[in-house]
């Protein structure tokens, strides 16, 4: 199993996008995408993962053809389950499930749909203690009503994801945003902590 991200230029988010990951896939790719913060050597060494030079911008064309490239790659070399997601994205299951390790045993489904929630630091919480557990440092998760967050994350098949990875290109949009109750939640952490966004 393999998971994918792009990444540029926030060394705290992707530390936090490896440590988790990690738990669940054999290997992890990361999409340098005109990066200036050069991913250090202790972490490239702390995980095991393989890091692809991208020279074009994040969300460019380019650059989401070679994340649909490697899925389809690695698909043809047998492995079982890839995951996109964005750097401050993460997949989490409904308590049906111990954890992502076990929906992938289990699940019954080759395409699996995230619903998409963003968790957020709300007034009077503190910033994040990263020596600890992060959910539970925050009490809120919203769902966007509009669906817009929901996200063909998890595959087993070659995905024609869109561009922006937010739903296939056989879905009409209000396809997207009808999916509900698929077991994997994905939570959007873009305001977790608004101190880590410019780290």
């Amino acid at each position: 199993s393999a998971a994918m991200v792009r990444y540029y230029d926030s060394l705290i988010m992707l530390e936090m996008w490896l440590k988790y990951y990690s738990r669940y896939f054999n290997e992890l790719f990361v999409f340098a995408c005109r990066v200036k913060q050069e991913i250090p050597l202790e972490m490239k060494t702390k995980y095991k993962m393989e890091i692809i030079v991208v020279n074009d911008d994040i969300y460019s064309l380019g650059t989401h053809d070679a994340v649909f490239k490697k899925q389809q790659q690695l698909l043809s070399m047998g492995y079982d389950w890839i995951l996109y997601s964005d750097l401050d994205e993460f997949v989490v299951t409904t308590p049906k499930y111990a954890d992502l390790g076990d929906f992938m045993a289990r699940a019954e489904k080759k395409q699996t749909f995230c619903v998409g929630y963003e968790v957020f630091q709300a007034l009077g919480e503190n910033q994040l203690d990263y020596s600890l557990p992060i959910l539970p440092q925050r009490k809120f998760w919203v769902r966007d009503p509009s669906g817009s967050y929901n996200k063909p994350a998890l595959s087993a098949i070659p995905s024609s994801w869109v561009v922006g990875f937010h739903k296939l290109s056989s879905m009409a949009d209000e396809e997207i945003k009808l999916v509900k109750n698929t077991g994997l939640y994905m939570l959007h952490t873009k305001w977790i902590d608004p101190s880590i966004r410019d780290h």
